[in-house]
């Protein structure tokens, strides 16, 4: 074969190759909200409801606490 022609089935191919071994990147787990919410609210009667179900949640327990996730993954207590 040419080496030309090699030289450029070369540089087509290599990003093909490199495009593909990206695109086969597993997923990101989802995040479930509400288990989270389940364990915040855990030791205070249990899980009420959330309002704004994701990273803005706002989880409220049966005993009148509510808990907001911050930006970090941390819980804020909201009301006691």
């Amino acid at each position: 074969m040419n080496p030309m022609k090699k030289l450029i089935l070369l540089s087509v191919t290599l990003p093909v190759l490199m495009t593909v071994g990206c695109a086969s990147q597993p997923p990101q787990p989802a995040v479930n909200y509400k288990a989270i919410g389940e364990g915040l609210c855990r030791e205070h009667g249990g899980l009420l409801s959330i309002d704004m179900a994701g990273p803005q949640a706002v989880y409220l327990c049966r005993h009148g606490m509510s808990f907001q996730l911050s930006t970090d993954g941390a819980s804020t207590l909201l009301r006691y």
